[in-house]
């Protein structure tokens, strides 16, 4: 008789991209995981809302509601492990607690990167006018909750360190295992043969009134007309539908000025499509440069903002158009440095190693 399976409870995360960007509720499912573990989905309930805590509050509450279900059902066993796609979530609090309370021994992990420590993550900039006191005490006991403590890359954890001013002296409670989404190169790869056309995808939402101003005025002006412009977000907002436009394209433009994981980007360099991200940030750490564009020309400044667009607009089509004119050579180490940061980043081993290792 086999031995049973433990299983991985996965947290998913809420953003306004769930709809293609759905890594978290999939990467689970590779045959790295699937071999040694049951995979159960903690989904939460997507809703319309201006506001984003509104939404991200409703969909952990369901997520909440869902966790309390299976203690109730008896279904939570020793040896059962719970994975937060984003480590600043307060449902973790509760669940630490219920390992004493229902006597069982399970495992939480917690995967760091949107949140207060992080000057380049939406949620910093969120409560960058706000008390941030709560929210930074809040993080610091989410990290004590958790029994591993991933980080994408050394330099984010070195900003954690700093952001509390201490050493977290608990070694054993953090590790650098990048993100587990290793199955996205079998993935895109299922996409190979469709052919490449003059296409430049966006996928990401576009936050403000002057964000949308720009990205319209440089997707209708003359000299673009020659190319398809992609806003998926709003018009691809369905995975395979994504991916399907994904690797027709031959340019991901990125307008983010806070991001702190591009895995977006980097499913984009595996389908052979060229990045143009601002050099800032997770961006200039992650990515060479020769697919950087100058940070200013992400910024629309309200002096003289007509002249400081139209500027602006004119040299980011220049370098559209010097991407389209000379894509094969602009591709020619992108599958390279794609598996590098693939390697680096994006891989599968270091967290089953780790936790293969409370079985």
């Amino acid at each position: 008789m086999s031995a049973r399976k433990n299983t991985l409870y996965i947290f998913p995360t809420y953003n306004r991209l769930s709809r293609i960007e759905s890594h978290w509720k999939d990467c689970f499912f590779h045959t790295d995981f699937m071999r040694l573990y049951n995979v159960v989905v903690l989904d939460g309930t997507l809703i319309d809302h201006d506001s984003f805590l509104h939404a991200d509050t409703h969909f952990k509450s369901v997520q909440l509601r869902r966790l309390l279900d299976l203690f109730n059902e008896g279904k939570i066993v020793d040896g059962d492990i719970f994975i937060f796609g984003n480590a600043w979530n307060y449902i973790a609090v509760p669940l630490s607690y219920f390992r004493d309370e229902y006597g069982v021994d399970i495992k939480l992990v917690g995967f760091w990167g949107n949140s207060m420590f992080n000057p380049h993550s939406p949620m910093y900039q969120r409560f960058l006018r706000k008390n941030r006191s709560t929210a930074k005490y809040l993080e610091r006991s989410l990290y004590e909750c958790y029994d591993l403590n991933c980080f994408l890359s050394g330099k984010q954890f070195t900003k954690f360190e700093e952001f509390f001013g201490e050493k977290l002296v608990k070694s054993s409670k953090f590790s650098i295992t990048g993100y587990p989404f290793g199955y996205l190169k079998d993935e895109i790869s299922k996409r190979k043969d469709i052919k490449k056309s003059d296409t430049l995808i966006m996928p990401y939402y576009l936050p403000t009134v002057d964000d949308h101003f720009y990205y319209e005025g440089l997707s209708g002006s003359q000299p673009m007309q020659k190319y398809k412009f992609v806003h998926a977000y709003k018009t691809h907002n369905h995975r395979d539908r994504y991916l399907d436009v994904l690797a027709e394209s031959k340019i991901l433009f990125c307008f983010q000025r806070f991001e702190y994981n591009p895995v977006l980007i980097w499913e984009g360099m595996l389908a052979g499509v060229v990045p143009m991200v601002p050099d800032i940030g997770i961006f200039s750490d992650m990515l060479p440069e020769q697919y950087h564009y100058p940070e200013s020309l992400a910024v629309i400044s309200n002096r003289n903002k007509l002249l400081n667009v139209v500027r602006r607009r004119i040299q980011m089509e220049m370098h559209i158009i010097d991407i389209m004119d000379n894509y094969k050579a602009r591709t020619k180490g992108l599958a390279n440095e794609a598996e590098m940061m693939g390697k680096k980043y994006y891989n599968n081993t270091k967290l089953i190693n780790i936790i293969n290792r409370w079985q």
